[in-house]
């Protein structure tokens, strides 16, 4: 009699790039990281049962207690500087006021132009221009103050509308309908008249 073991495999931890899955560089907080380091440094508990409870390799833990690995953010730096990055969302919210948003590919174009300007070669872009990663990335760091959502196709007039415009509308509507005979009021469907062939992404404040 042959018996079929059932194998259960625990999910690894990972995070897609590309098109392929990575082990993450971390899975722990700066705050458990502090903390981990303090018990050890004040001799409160072992190495070995700090990385465990705080859930922290026991290798870079030694190290940060050790002070022989400076703690820093994981990942590669960014090319553009916090300030850069910072002057490129003010660029990019006052396009944006003005009817004419940036979409990811035209802030790669950005980003390229500056570098190029600057006389800077980053090693890591090809031709100074970032890849549609790094674009996206750059909104989530900053999706406090800007964001990339879909666009409605209007006009500049129709975009100026507010709400106490509408209600004179209506109300200047109102009184002119009092006074027309019904047979001269005509209605047309619209179903079929759009100006709005396509939804595309923009960067917005």
């Amino acid at each position: 009699m042959t018996v079929n073991m059932v194998r259960i495999y625990k999910k690894t931890l990972s995070h897609s790039r590309n098109g392929k899955n990575y082990v993450p560089y971390r899975s722990y907080t700066d705050e458990n990281l502090r903390n981990a380091i303090k018990a050890v440094q004040e001799k409160k508990t072992s190495l070995r049962d700090a990385a465990k409870r705080y859930g922290i390799p026991t290798s870079t833990l030694a190290l940060r207690a050790k002070k022989r690995v400076p703690m820093k953010k994981a990942g590669r730096p960014c090319p553009l500087s916090p300030t850069e990055e910072n002057t490129f969302i003010e660029y990019l919210n006052l396009v944006a006021s003005w009817g004419y948003p940036f979409d990811l590919y035209d802030l790669r174009l950005l980003v390229k132009s500056y570098l190029d300007k600057k006389g800077v070669h980053e090693n890591r872009l090809t031709n100074n221009l970032p890849g549609r990663d790094w674009a996206t990335n750059f909104v989530k760091r900053h999706k406090n103050v800007i964001s990339n959502r879909l666009s409605a196709n209007i006009s500049s007039k129709r975009a100026m509308m507010t709400s106490e415009k509408l209600d004179v509308f209506f109300e200047n509507a109102r009184e002119k309908l009092k006074i027309t005979n019904p047979s001269l009021i005509i209605n047309y469907n619209e179903i079929n008249l759009t100006d709005n062939p396509g939804a595309k992404k923009f960067i917005f404040k």
